[in-house]
Order: C-alpha cells, then sequence, then structure tokens
C-alpha cells in the first residue's frame, strides 16, 4: 500500500490541504476537521472518476504534512512564551 502525502497550510483563519498532482483540496478550523474533509473530498472525486489521476489510484493511505512556512508569522516568541503577568 502506498502513502499520499497532504500538504496542510495556514490559510488565514483557517487551514487548507491539497494533494500534490491530484484535483483534491479541502478547507478546515482544525486538523480534525481537515483529515475528515480530505478523505470526504476524496471519496467524491474518486466516485466522480473511473479513471482517477495516477497518485489516487489502488489503496493508499494518507500522511498529513504541516508546511511550515505557511505558519510564520504565528509562532513568534510572543504567542509561545506562557503569559507571566498574573
Amino acid at each position: 500500500m502506498k502513502t499520499v502525502e497532504v500538504i496542510v497550510e495556514h490559510a488565514g483563519n483557517n487551514l487548507s490541504a491539497y494533494i500534490e498532482n491530484a484535483p483534491v483540496m479541502t478547507v478546515g478550523n482544525n486538523m480534525k476537521e481537515i483529515e475528515e474533509n480530505m478523505k470526504e473530498a476524496i471519496k467524491f472525486y474518486l466516485e466522480d472518476n473511473s479513471n482517477p489521476c495516477e497518485v489516487l489510484q489502488g489503496k493508499f493511505t494518507l500522511k498529513y504534512k504541516i508546511d511550515v512556512a505557511t505558519f510564520s508569522g504565528i509562532f513568534t516568541k510572543a504567542n509561545i512564551e506562557p503569559d507571566n503577568r498574573n
């Protein structure tokens, strides 16, 4: 069984995800939504295409990869340090 990589990016107020070389993408508010929505998007794509793109042919598992560069402004020192003002 092959592994299909799903790229997850920060998209402003939510997350977006896609599979390279496949016409499948989705959005969600968190990783759980991304995973559920991606499975549904793939299911609909495969139902509508008798000859799917190569990456989605046969049996596969999904592996989610975070595109860290798209999160660059979020993980700043000020955003991740604990608030010790109490």
